[in-house]
């Protein structure tokens, strides 16, 4: 940390609050500070999005409404990576049924031509 640039804060926060701050840092692939740095910023430059500067020709309801389709489109992301993922689990199950299915049928067919 350069120490003519930068100081540390302790800031107390509710426990919920940090815990959002956390998953959105996770997310956002920065660091708590970082997070917390961005989003501040964020408040007193209106033309921010995710804490990186626009350019000047953006207005702030359009780094929200920007903002908002980020948003919309993460989330239909996620909910397809959740939705791979079940289809992936049933696929598997579907496999090892077949398998045993047919460990089955060729025990029983063992079993006929004794």
């Amino acid at each position: 940390m350069d120490t003519d640039t930068e100081v540390q804060t302790n800031l107390k926060i509710p426990k919920s609050l940090k815990e959002k701050l956390k998953a959105a840092a996770k997310e956002n692939r920065r660091s708590m500070t970082a997070e917390l740095i961005a989003r501040l910023e964020s408040t007193f430059e209106e033309t921010r999005l995710y804490g990186h500067k626009l350019s000047d020709e953006v207005t702030a309801e359009d780094a929200n409404d920007l903002q908002a389709r980020v948003e919309a489109v993460e989330a239909a992301i996620h909910a397809l990576l959740g939705e791979g993922e079940a289809l992936h689990i049933a696929r598997r199950r579907a496999q090892q049924a077949e398998r045993r299915a047919d460990e089955k049928r060729r025990e029983s067919e063992e079993g006929d031509s004794d």
